[in-house]
């Protein structure tokens, strides 16, 4: 490795980016000026760290930006700014090195979630209420999706719609509004987007309708 930069080392942009998830710093250290033999070169090799595209080291730059979110670094640019960084300031390669310790063991965690076992429970339970969504929407019809709506709207409309029969013939009325709601909401499943919370979705429905109302 000393003195050499293997291609496997290198990434493109489209497969990982510097400036990932605010999670950028700038470490500047003197051993930079020695190039690719510089002990924070290494350093960021042995944990897993790769190049971002192929540029080399400017001559005389000794500081680096070091993505710890995607393990991606680029050598600093003279009078470039490559992406902004933590807190604008450079660190030091030692306190980088306390820096990486600490949130490294947080990567795959979301924000609030502090252990690997919380995170295992949390996708978990997120799994069921997914699968529990999917089934939802696998069973779902428009005739259950109209009903739904009609339950949500009925009670905003009492002051106008007086009966369950006038708060169905205002809903065909609009019927094409509905339709549509209906036929997006079986789509986001159909299409592998996240999951859809679908009584809130009725409920929005049934507030357009609403707002609709004359």
């Amino acid at each position: 490795m000393k003195g050499r930069v293997r291609v496997a080392d290198v990434v493109k942009p489209k497969d990982r980016a510097i400036a990932a998830k605010q999670g950028c710093f700038l470490i500047k250290d003197k051993s930079l000026l020695q190039g690719w033999d510089s002990p924070v070169y290494h350093y960021l090799w042995s944990k897993g760290f790769v190049r971002w595209q192929k540029k080399g080291i400017s001559r005389g730059v000794d500081w680096v930006f070091a993505n710890i979110c995607d393990k991606i670094f680029a050598p600093g640019i003279p009078g470039y700014p490559v992406t902004a960084v933590a807190c604008d300031h450079a660190v030091t390669f030692e306190e980088f090195k306390t820096i990486y310790e600490i949130f490294n063991k947080y990567i795959g965690l979301d924000p609030l979630v502090m252990t690997k076992e919380e995170q295992e429970e949390r996708n978990r339970k997120r799994a069921e209420i997914e699968e529990l969504e999917r089934k939802y929407v696998s069973e779902l019809t428009y005739e259950k999706f109209f009903n739904e709506v009609k339950e949500e709207l009925a009670p905003n409309l009492k002051p106008w719609c007086k009966t369950e029969e006038a708060v169905i013939n205002y809903m065909k009325k609009n019927e094409k509004v509905v339709k549509e709601a209906y036929e997006r909401n079986k789509r986001m499943f159909t299409d592998k987007q996240k999951v859809w919370e679908h009584v809130r979705y009725a409920s929005s429905v049934a507030e357009c309708l609403e707002w609709m109302y004359e």
